[in-house]
């Protein structure tokens, strides 16, 4: 009897023994996963507080919007980032998936060379050990661009496990004469440490994780010719922080917060966290401009064509009721064998915010 009565004390009284967890690579995402974040703007909050068995309560935090990050598969890619970062390309260079690089300046570039850019894309390399940034490509002037990075960023390590640290450094330059007057050279020093583990509240949950905390110096270039000259033009990019805290069978951070150093100090720029969807905070309809899309066959069986010119991030089906049935990153064909019969709505969301709905009969 003593015996377990030791052995209920040690459990316990010594969680920093027992409280831990380890992320692996199955807790990050994959291929074609979707990962659903709530923003909010409470910048006021305690997201620099760290330790051994800390409780992180975030609880009160009050969501604005919502994203749906689409990691998207190189399988359906075109053929350019097919051919730089597909299957059958180098192992160091197949890309697992990509993501829109939101971080650099495309205000600042698109000044210097007077074309709009309207994507750019960040390449991501899953293995059983790390997650590394091999590239990025960009379209611009109705040309599609892309390029290896010569040195590959290290972005996680794993298993990760706390008291863990590590630093990494990208290099990539992008040749954009074919298209454009123009070049760009990123640069990017990683440094990262796990300095926390404990449990998080957020509106989401409580969750047993680790806090890592990344510092970032990245310096871009843009190269441009004007006149039949041309010089190259550094981007004023601040020092960044990101802090993530992770836990298992989530695909992604519970609550990341990002810093810039300006001024001598850290001023949020983003805040996200782990989230269902919510109603509440999908934008009205009355304060948007419409997009236009068409849907058939209406009333329908199986499934539904959806055609449109937008461009589009998420789809949700709602029962006339409000109630959420389904809930998906966009697809030409909704399929709606599974639904009862009755009236639903078809809710779109374009990547730029606009919301549009049409009604539909499932039969």
């Amino acid at each position: 009897m003593l015996k377990y009565v030791i052995i209920i004390f040690i459990l316990g009284t010594s969680p920093c023994f027992f409280g831990q967890i380890e992320v692996t690579a199955s807790d990050f995402p994959g291929k074609g996963d979707t990962v659903r974040y709530t923003n909010t703007t409470d910048f006021s909050i305690d997201y620099q507080s760290t330790g051994t068995n800390y409780n992180w309560d975030f609880s009160a935090l009050i969501g604005n919007s919502q994203t749906l990050l689409n990691h998207n598969s190189i399988d359906n890619a075109d053929m350019l980032t097919q051919g730089l970062f597909g299957e059958f390309v180098i192992p160091k260079y197949r890309a697992t998936y990509y993501l829109p690089a939101t971080a650099i300046p495309f205000g600042l570039i698109t000044d210097f060379i007077d074309i709009p850019i309207e994507d750019f894309y960040r390449f991501f390399r899953k293995t059983a050990s790390q997650m590394t940034v091999i590239g990025l490509s960009l379209s611009a002037g109705g040309f599609g661009l892309g390029s290896r990075s010569d040195t590959i960023e290290v972005a996680y390590e794993y298993p990760m496990v706390f008291g863990q640290n590590y630093t990494s450094r990208g290099y990539t330059y992008l040749d954009m004469s074919f298209a454009l007057p123009a070049q760009f050279k990123q640069y990017r020093q990683r440094n990262s440490e796990v300095d926390g583990f404990g449990t998080i509240e957020t509106p989401y949950g409580t969750f047993d994780a680790l806090r890592i905390h990344h510092v970032i110096d990245e310096l871009d270039s843009i190269y441009f010719e004007f006149d039949g000259s041309g010089q190259w033009i550094e981007l004023p990019i601040p020092r960044s922080h990101e802090y993530e805290w992770w836990t298992n069978e989530e695909n992604g951070p519970i609550l990341k917060v990002i810093t810039n150093e300006i001024g001598g100090g850290e001023q949020v720029t983003s805040i996200q966290y782990r989230d269902i969807y919510r109603a509440d905070l999908v934008a009205s309809i009355e304060d948007e401009l419409p997009i236009e899309f068409n849907i058939f066959p209406n009333p329908a069986t199986d499934f539904i064509q959806i055609q449109s010119n937008a461009d589009l991030a998420e789809m949700y089906v709602v029962t006339m009721s409000g109630s959420l049935v389904f809930q998906s990153a966009f697809s030409n064909e909704l399929h709606v064998a599974n639904l009862q019969g009755g009236a639903y709505n078809l809710i779109l969301r374009s990547k730029d915010g606009r919301i549009a709905v049409k009604r539909f009969v499932k039969e």
